[in-house]
C-alpha cells in the first residue's frame, strides 16, 4: 500500500496542499520547527487511524481545523499492493472530513462506518519522540505494538479483544460496588479466562516470530550486546488464571479493578538483567526501537504479504553518524513507503543506494506551504 497523491485543506496551519508526485519508497519533508512538517505526517495518521497523535478527545477537531474555518479535509489516492496471484489492483481514494461536531470517512466514494475498515486498508505506523521512548513508557504503549501486529494478521483478534474489554468493564464495575459480591465478580471469569488464553496464545506466537526477525534486523552495534527480550503474559503461568483471579479478589476489591490477566501483559528488553532504559543511551534506544518497528513491518510482510506506511518524525536527532547510517540502512531494507521529516537535508547525502533518485522525493515546508524540491 502506497499513497500516490495527497490533498490537504485547512489542516492545522496547512491551508491547501496538493502533493501529486509522491515516491512509493521515501518522501522527505524538510522545514524549520513549526513550519508544518509534523502536521503533514499527522494528516496521514488521522486519515488511517481516526485520531491524532498530538491531541485527544473533544479538542481534536478544534485543533486540527485551521483557525477560522468550519472543517478540514484530507484526501489520499492509494495504490494497494498486488495480489498474491500477481494481478494488478486498482487504486482507490480515501477521504476524511472533520468538522467541530461531525467526522466523515469515505473509501472509494462510499461512507465508512467503522474506522477499523480504513485501518485495514491503510496500515500506518508512527515513529516520533514519544514512540522512541517506547521502552520507557507504561506497559499499555507496548501492548499497542503487540495489538497492531495481531490486528493486521489474526482475523479473530479484534473481535476477541473487544469482547475482553467489555467483560473487564463489567467485572471492574462489580468490583467498584460499595460492597462487592464475590459471585457477581466471579460470574465473568469463565469467559474472561477463555478470551485471555486465546489472546495470550496469539501474542506469544507473534512475539516468538517477531523476535526471529528482530535478531535478523539488529544493527551490529546492538547485536554485540547481550540483549534479552521477554514476553510477559500478565499472570504467573505456573498457576491457572482462574485460580489467580479468585486469589486476588480481596486485593482487587481494594484496587477497584482486575489486577491480573492478559490486559496486564507486556514485553521487556533487558541488558545483563537490567532494563535497557537504564543501560542504553538515548541514541541506542532510538536505534533499538526503530529496529523493533522495522522488524514488525518485515514480519507483517512475511506472514501476510501486507505493506504499511511509516511516518517518522525527527529521526536524526540524538543519533551519531554511525547510528543514523545504521537506521537508514535498516529502513532501506523495507519496501514500505516512508515519510520522514527533518529540519535539514544534509544527511540525505548519506542515503543508501536502495533509495536512488527514482525512489526518493523531497518536499520543503514553510509556514504551511509545501513545495516539491526537484
Amino acid at each position: 500500500m502506497t499513497i500516490t497523491q495527497l490533498s490537504l485543506e485547512n489542516f492545522r496551519n496547512i491551508r491547501a496542499a496538493q502533493l501529486k508526485t509522491l515516491s512509493p519508497r521515501l518522501n522527505v519533508i524538510v522545514g524549520d520547527n513549526g513550519s508544518g512538517k509534523t502536521s503533514l505526517l499527522e494528516s496521514i495518521y488521522v486519515l488511517g487511524v481516526g485520531r491524532s497523535f498530538r491531541c485527544a478527545g473533544l479538542l481534536q477537531a478544534k485543533q486540527l481545523i485551521h483557525t477560522g474555518e468550519a472543517l478540514c479535509r484530507v484526501i489520499a489516492k492509494v495504490q494497494p499492493a498486488e495480489e498474491s496471484t500477481g494481478m494488478a489492483v486498482q487504486p482507490m481514494t480515501l477521504a476524511m472530513q472533520r468538522a467541530l461536531h461531525k467526522n466523515e470517512w469515505r473509501l472509494a466514494g462510499e461512507p465508512v462506518k467503522r474506522i477499523v475498515d480504513i485501518a485495514q486498508v491503510l496500515p500506518v505506523q508512527l515513529l516520533n519522540a514519544q514512540r522512541y521512548r517506547l521502552l520507557q513508557q507504561p506497559p499499555e504503549e507496548r501492548r499497542q505494538v503487540l495489538n497492531w501486529g495481531l490486528f493486521h494478521v489474526e482475523q479473530s483478534f479484534l473481535n476477541q479483544w473487544q469482547r475482553l474489554q467489555r467483560l473487564l468493564k463489567q467485572r471492574n464495575a462489580a468490583l467498584r460496588q460499595t460492597r462487592p459480591v464475590a459471585a457477581e465478580v466471579f460470574a465473568w471469569d469463565d469467559e474472561l479466562v477463555h478470551l485471555s488464553t486465546n489472546i495470550h496464545e496469539m501474542r506469544k506466537r507473534f512475539f516468538q516470530e517477531w523476535l526471529v526477525v528482530i535478531w535478523e534486523c539488529l544493527p551490529p552495534s546492538l547485536q554485540a550486546l547481550p540483549l534479552q527480550f521477554d514476553y510477559m503474559p500478565g499472570w504467573d503461568m505456573n498457576n491457572s488464571l482462574q485460580t489467580l483471579l479468585q486469589q486476588r479478589y480481596a486485593r482487587d476489591c481494594q484496587l477497584k479493578y482486575t489486577s491480573v490477566g492478559i490486559q496486564r501483559s507486556d514485553f521487556r528488553v533487558s541488558l545483563d538483567g537490567v532494563d535497557v532504559q537504564y543501560r542504553l543511551s538515548l541514541g541506542q534506544q532510538k536505534l533499538l526501537v526503530t529496529t523493533l518497528f522495522v522488524a514488525q513491518y518485515l514480519w507483517l510482510l512475511k506472514y501476510q504479504n501486507k505493506t504499511a506506511i511509516y511516518l517518522i518524525d525527527d529521526l536524526i536527532s540524538d543519533l551519531d553518524v554511525v547510528a543514523y547510517d545504521s537506521v537508514l540502512k535498516l529502513l532501506a531494507r523495507t519496501p514500505a513507503q516512508i515519510w520522514l521529516t527533518s529540519t535539514s537535508s544534509e544527511w540525505m547525502e548519506r542515503l543508501p543506494q536502495e533509495w536512488d533518485d527514482q525512489m526518493k522525493k523531497m518536499f520543503h515546508v514553510e509556514h504551511g506551504n509545501i513545495v516539491a524540491v526537484d
